[in-house]
């Protein structure tokens, strides 16, 4: 359980760990039956805590319910600047990227056992950008540009009309249909839907007043 996880590795290492669910996309058919028995999903792990806020207040952050109201007050707040520059932006008429794919090599990359070069660890290898070999690194920038533009702007139509384009988190790598013609984004949402999601932020706000407040002194968002 995420609990017995948390305190193992607080009380023993005094570090609060990272603790985040496994990879759902990607499983193959014939193992997704075993997937599924074995698979325990991260925020019933939490309620099902012996103390849950208690549990809750420890993880701060981590906890998915205050990580969620992190991400809303920092997308839909308009009190989030990363610099002056930002305070005179017009941000409303600023081009949205299409979905909230990470651009190769942006923020990190992985390498497998076999020397694939991947954008992070989490995709499929089939997506790989490169490969380590004993003589050298093979890439090439043209056809890693290509594949991903063409992976990314695939979805890019759906992204016009989504409700949560503002704030996107869903990477196209993770779409288990992604080379279907018209594969659909997990992510994908309406605006109905986005305010229900909105909402439900609020109102775990009015439940934990005192997160807004420590969320706004002890958090750093790096851009």
């Amino acid at each position: 359980s995420v609990e017995r996880i948390f305190h193992f590795i607080l009380d023993t290492f005094g570090k609060e760990p990272r603790i985040s669910p496994l990879n759902n996309s990607g499983i193959r058919k014939d193992k997704r039956e075993e997937f599924e028995r074995t698979y325990r999903n991260y925020e019933e792990s939490i309620q099902q805590a012996s103390n849950c806020e208690m549990l809750k207040d420890e993880m701060f952050i981590k906890n998915p319910k205050t990580n969620m109201l992190l991400n809303y007050l920092y997308n839909q707040s308009g009190n989030i600047f990363f610099n002056y520059n930002h305070l005179f932006a017009k941000t409303a008429e600023l081009s949205i990227p299409a979905t909230g794919t990470c651009t190769p090599f942006a923020k990190k990359m992985f390498i497998t056992v076999k020397g694939r070069i991947l954008q992070c660890e989490r995709i499929n290898h089939e997506f790989a950008l490169g490969q380590v070999t004993d003589t050298s690194v093979e890439l090439d920038w043209e056809r890693i540009a290509e594949q991903h533009n063409n992976y990314v702007f695939k979805y890019a139509n759906q992204c016009k009309h989504c409700g949560n384009r503002q704030a996107c988190m869903q990477c196209v790598y993770q779409i288990d249909d992604i080379h279907e013609p018209h594969a659909k984004c997990r992510g994908f949402c309406t605006e109905v839907e986005k305010k229900k999601e909105n909402d439900k932020c609020l109102e775990y706000l009015t439940e934990h007043p005192q997160l807004y407040k420590r969320l706004l002194s002890e958090v750093v968002i790096r851009g």
